[in-house]
């Protein structure tokens, strides 16, 4: 950062980082009028540095990343991966004959289609790993045979009144 004066400018600056971070740098001013400060940014986006009177923004990274090139709605760019898959592109949305009604979800074998008309499939792949199974008690042995037995002996005596 860089600050051009006619007059010396003691005041630090503020910088603000994308995560909302906030430093509060010193600048080391030059006989020539300027001050300055260097900082490495750590992370993409927009940093925001302040004097208190002037601010200046800073972009670290593309400023028109390719996610954010083209965000219109289309199933072009899925198409292909989808078909090389045996999957599909469905839109839960207005179509050219009405709404749609809804898509059903199915659980599919691996080797079956996992689209159709109105449906998807969820591929039960079965693929799971066990890593450890442990067994603990709900209460000791003794804990319930007492309370077993306290149950039956307070119904035995309520029967008996």
């Amino acid at each position: 950062m860089e600050r051009r004066s006619l007059e010396p400018d003691p005041r630090s600056i503020t910088l603000t980082t994308p995560s909302d971070e906030t430093r509060t740098l010193e600048m080391t001013e030059d006989r020539t009028g300027r001050a300055s400060a260097t900082v490495v940014a750590g992370e993409p986006g927009i940093y925001r540095i302040t004097d208190g009177e002037r601010t200046a923004l800073a972009v670290v990274g593309a400023v028109n990343p390719p996610e954010l090139a083209d965000v219109r709605s289309t199933g072009d760019r899925l198409s292909g991966v989808a078909d090389e898959t045996g999957g599909g592109v469905h839109w839960i949305s207005d179509t050219e004959s009405g709404v749609r009604p809804g898509i059903d979800v199915r659980r599919t074998r691996p080797d079956r289609t996992q689209t159709g008309n109105d449906w998807i499939g969820l591929r039960a792949n079965g693929d799971f790993t066990v890593t450890g199974v442990s067994e603990v008690p709900l209460l000791p042995v003794a804990a319930v045979l007492a309370l077993a037995l306290g149950a039956l002996l307070m119904a035995w005596r309520r029967e008996g009144r």
